[in-house]
């Protein structure tokens, strides 16, 4: 009992080469109205990761760890070190991970000596690399567990980068509850995305001695305020850019353009002829709804012309609600509505891998949710164009 307590104290004040191990601390650009990305740390592609924050907890991050509609579809989390790790030492690598409806058997952290940029990481690559950490059998649905692992460092890992980075054909998911998984097939058939949250990673030398400067080094990663989406018209504002070139991954991959940045001046976006993200005005629903209202069909109409004559695009639905009830209903609820408008677009005759639907239930407010007008509003359903 003695060498627990101890051991949670180590873990509490131990120094982390990771920076902004709990995601609080926000960059400070803006991009429409979403959220920006935590400081230091970044997506490997341009697919966004979940940036959330919950009543209790505060901020976290979530990420797409398996898709059954696209083959390997997954989001990663990456971020510089604070210091390089030294070949031969041990460290605790450590996270919080809260699971949805289906439980993983591991979740894999992958080194590199620099962030990696690719429009799909080729997971056959890393299969000998990575390092695939085991998750306690106790894992439950929704609930947060710690999640640790020692690691004997190679030497000079410079970046971490996370996620599942197993092949769909090796990643084992079984439901938590198979009764309540039989009414999902039902709704919505064979399961699709499975998100998982994660928070508090930290990588901590064992020995507790750390052989740099990270304060140093921690400030000029927070000067880097790119957003972690990666898209090639971020809005972003930099006293000053220390962005090294990222590491294209495979051939025949287009990299970003390069970003030039002055001093306090904004990137100002080449105006689209389409937008990238559209909110559907008319699609407000009902208190606990999720149908589609007509008045709200003319508009999806909408998205399908844009979707009919442009074959190329892809698009996000994101549903939200407003903050009535427990947030865990909510989450669900925003999901109900995303799906609704698929469901819609398929009847018209898009195909389903074109479309990804998410639910990010009541985190992101465009209203007050202390008036009824603004719930109203808040109950909404966003377009995203990729």
């Amino acid at each position: 009992m003695l060498l627990t307590l101890l051991f949670v104290f180590f873990l509490a004040n131990a120094q982390s080469l990771t920076t902004n191990t709990g995601f609080h601390e926000v960059n400070i650009c803006k991009k429409y109205h979403e959220n920006c990305s935590p400081k230091g740390w970044r997506s490997t592609s341009n697919k966004l990761f979940g940036y959330r924050e919950g009543r209790q907890r505060g901020k976290y991050i979530r990420l797409l760890v398996f898709n059954g509609a696209k083959k390997n579809d997954r989001k990663f989390a990456q971020t510089d070190l604070l210091c390089p790790l030294e070949k031969g030492k041990e460290y605790l690598i450590s996270f919080k991970v809260r699971p949805d409806q289906f439980k993983l058997e591991a979740i894999g952290i992958l080194f590199t000596e620099e962030m990696l940029f690719a429009k799909e990481l080729a997971l056959n690559n890393y299969a000998e690399s990575c390092v695939n950490i085991p998750l306690p059998k106790q894992l439950k649905e929704g609930e947060w567990i710690q999640v640790e692992y020692n690691y004997v460092a190679k030497g000079n890992e410079k970046t971490l980068i996370f996620g599942n980075l197993l092949t769909d054909e090796l990643t084992k998911n079984n439901p938590f509850n198979e009764k309540q998984y039989k009414k999902y097939l039902k709704s919505y058939g064979p399961k699709q995305r499975i998100e998982y949250d994660f928070d508090d990673v930290k990588i901590i030398p064992l020995d507790g001695k750390i052989n740099c400067d990270i304060e140093i080094i921690r400030k000029h990663l927070y000067q880097d305020s790119i957003r972690h989406s990666m898209r090639r018209k971020p809005v972003v504002v930099l006293e000053k850019s220390i962005a090294k070139p990222l590491k294209k991954e495979g051939k025949n991959i287009k990299t970003e353009p390069e970003l030039k940045f002055t001093s306090s001046s904004p990137v100002t976006p080449t105006p689209l002829e389409i937008p990238k993200v559209i909110v559907l005005q008319n699609l407000e629903f009902e208190f606990n709804q999720w149908g589609l209202k007509e008045a709200a069909k003319s508009d999806i109409d909408k998205i399908f012309e844009v979707l009919k004559n442009h074959p190329e695009l892809s698009i996000e639905i994101v549903g939200h609600t407003d903050n009535i009830g427990k947030e865990k209903d909510n989450q669900i609820l925003s999901e109900k509505r995303s799906q609704s408008v698929k469901e819609y677009l398929i009847s018209r005759g898009i195909q389903a891998d074109r479309m990804t639907v998410l639910g990010k239930g009541e985190i992101e407010p465009i209203a007050d949710n202390n008036i009824e007008e603004g719930r109203q509003m808040n109950r909404r359903v966003e377009i995203k164009i990729e």
